[in-house]
């Protein structure tokens, strides 16, 4: 359970983060809520950038994961990698969307005249 008055030093809390790993998970090791923990990395500069370093060694991981299934040629690994990281390349999925039977999508304008700040009242 979350404590009601936290009181956790720096260090605390940067030991936490090399536990926690996420926001959630150092707020459940400290016993805070989630609040709090924003709260301490607005107060520490330092905590923000543990948080942070934390989500980038995830993401680290998460490329290496995707680099061995691509070693393994993995198809969905292959697809997912060209999509997203072969853009500049011309891996991009088109989408075209049309009307009925192919054709043009018929498209409909409406103009709202507000009269009170018209031209015509304001010479009135």
């Amino acid at each position: 359970m979350p404590r009601s008055q936290p009181d956790h030093t720096l260090e605390e809390v940067l030991a936490a983060v090399a536990r926690g790993h996420t926001v959630t998970g150092t707020a459940h090791l400290l016993e805070v809520t989630r609040p709090t923990m924003y709260s301490y990395c607005r107060r520490w500069a330092t905590v923000a950038q543990a948080i942070e370093d934390e989500r980038t060694s995830l993401v680290d991981l998460g490329e290496l994961g995707l680099r061995k299934h691509l070693q393994d040629s993995q198809p969905w690994a292959i697809a997912f990698a060209l999509r997203t990281l072969g853009k500049d390349r011309g891996y991009t999925e088109r989408h075209e969307h049309t009307g009925p039977d192919g054709g043009d999508i018929p498209v409909m304008f409406t103009i709202r005249i507000d009269r009170a700040n018209s031209d015509e009242n304001a010479e009135e």
